[in-house]
């Protein structure tokens, strides 16, 4: 499995502009969080020319920040979170890939957060900090 995390983080700090007007600070590997309390997961499957899963994490005060940003009641937490990861797995798979290209992606799937869940595997997580407030994201790619 490839990693295509690293490419994410200018497309990542875009989708966040775009839709918030928040801009967000890249982390360096050492400042990625071991956990983060009440935080949670969206998962999204794609497949294509290429197949795979893009996996964002974010803390639960900054999406209330960002759902009402959008509009929404600050409940809507869970929605905003997928629908942050639908516009950025969008966006990520015209950047690696090409615009014309028809990729098929799954329903986002949002969670409560397990402690350390993007730690240890086989794909490095990247992040950003948003107001002082981490977002992880792990994109992992299947040729």
């Amino acid at each position: 499995m490839n990693s295509a995390s690293a490419e994410s983080i200018p497309v990542l700090l875009d989708v966040l502009e775009t839709m918030t007007f928040m801009n967000g600070i890249v982390m360096a590997e050492d400042e990625i969080p071991s956990e983060i309390p009440g935080a949670l997961h969206a998962s999204l499957t794609f497949s294509g020319p290429a197949s795979g899963i893009v996996d964002i994490w974010s803390d639960l005060e900054l999406l209330e920040t960002i759902a009402e940003l959008l509009g929404d009641d600050e409940s809507a937490t869970e929605d905003t979170l997928g629908e942050i990861l639908n516009v950025f797995t969008g966006q990520i798979l015209t950047t690696l890939g090409d615009e014309c290209i028809a990729f098929d992606l799954g329903i986002p799937v949002v969670k409560v957060a397990e402690p350390g869940e993007w730690c240890g595997g086989d794909v490095a997580p990247v992040g950003v900090f948003v107001d002082g407030m981490p977002i992880i994201i792990q994109v992992s790619l299947k040729q």
